[in-house]
């Protein structure tokens, strides 16, 4: 219990955040929070996302989830908490100290794997699109026009170059080194060779496991977890992050 112990040493609430500390249903959540209503808080701090998703706000569902006895939620909010803020140490912290208490691998999500996800591939690919044909502008441009290549274009062309190097390593992370989510439910559930509940067993898959998705069929997705177990579980109990 000593991890969880950690964890819980720092459950007073994210409160540092001005934008927060002004809106409902965030004061009616911390309230709950504080006064051990965790089912409210867990209601108060979801409602509170409606007006925009924050680390913060995945932060303390998170601690309200673990004091309710549900690790797998606990485990989703916190990885999606530490993709939103991947420079937040405390949040890495939490999120190594219970997956290490939930017989996980204590490697947390690295802070560049983080950072790789704080845009969608789509927006990455966006950026490597302009990118590129800035940086194509800029090298022809001085030479058919026949323009020196003065400080400013020097460093536009770096700068481009920068953005194209981060970006297209940003796409080839979240397609080949992050999850693609996590297994929620609180019990091990088992993973079959065939999506029916009726096949063959291939494996299991522990709460708050970190799993990649390959296919989807008839209310079951096909996974590979942590522990390298590629089999079929039921939908419900997977969540993208």
């Amino acid at each position: 219990m000593k991890h969880l112990a950690l964890l819980l040493a720092t459950a007073l609430l994210s409160l540092s955040l001005t934008n927060l500390l002004v809106a409902e249903p965030f004061n009616t959540a911390v309230e709950a929070y504080h006064e051990s209503k965790y089912g409210e808080s867990i209601e108060q701090f979801e409602e509170a996302l409606t007006d925009g998703e924050s680390a913060a706000v995945r932060h303390n569902l998170a601690l309200s989830y673990f004091q309710n006895d549900r690790l797998g939620e606990a485990t989703w909010q916190l990885e999606r908490a530490a993709r939103l803020a991947p420079l937040n140490s405390s949040y890495q912290f939490k999120l190594g100290a219970l997956r290490q208490q939930l017989g996980l691998y204590e490697r947390s999500v690295s802070w560049w794997q983080s950072a790789s996800s704080a845009l969608q591939v789509n927006a990455w690919i966006l950026i490597v699109a302009i990118c590129f044909w800035t940086l194509l502008a800029l090298i022809l441009l001085p030479r058919v026009g026949r323009m020196n290549r003065t400080l400013v274009l020097k460093l536009a062309t770096t700068l481009s170059v920068i953005g194209l190097s981060l970006s297209s390593a940003a796409i080839v992370i979240q397609y080949f080194d992050m999850p693609a989510g996590i297994v929620i439910y609180d019990e091990p559930t088992t993973l079959r060779h065939a999506p029916a509940s009726a096949a063959p067993e291939a494996g299991m898959a522990r709460p708050g496991e970190r799993v990649k998705l390959s296919e989807r069929y008839l209310g079951f997705v096909k996974v590979e977890t942590e522990a390298k177990i590629v089999g079929w579980m039921p939908e419900e109990g997977f969540r993208a992050l």
